[in-house]
């Protein structure tokens, strides 16, 4: 997803995904913002294949995220904000790509990640990063 910071303009891509509701685990949460944040409901959920934490700033407000990535298997879609309350993110957003990864590691775009593209080899090969070989 194409996301604008508010204030400044600057634009990069992310993944969907967000914070976790009281009791409600990754998957759920996942789950949840797939739809809100895509239209996207159902779908193959697999593992957790990185987790990082990260704090920036938004809007002038210190923010630290503890982040995992699922493997999520689903045929391609049309993407649709229609279901998102949030208003900061509907003004936020400025569209949906489906890109490989190739395409990700040679484009000049921004990614957050930054190592996203990095991460795309292990998901083809259906490992995790970091993933000793036997």
């Amino acid at each position: 997803m194409k996301m604008a910071e508010p204030r400044t303009g600057h634009q990069f891509w992310i993944c969907p995904g967000g914070t976790a509701e009281d009791g409600e685990s990754g998957e759920e949460c996942l789950r949840r913002e797939l739809l809100e944040e895509t239209g996207y409901a159902g779908g193959e959920i697999g593992p957790v294949l990185w987790e990082r934490e990260y704090s920036y700033t938004c809007e002038d407000e210190r923010v630290h995220q503890d982040e995992q990535y699922f493997l999520v298997r689903t045929q391609e879609f049309e993407a649709t904000m229609a279901g998102n309350p949030e208003a900061l993110e509907i003004t936020a957003f400025q569209g949906f790509r489906w890109w490989d990864v190739e395409e990700i590691c040679l484009s000049e775009e921004e990614f957050g990640p930054a190592l996203l593209g990095s991460l795309g080899p292990w998901v083809l090969v259906g490992r995790s990063p970091g993933e000793r070989t036997p």
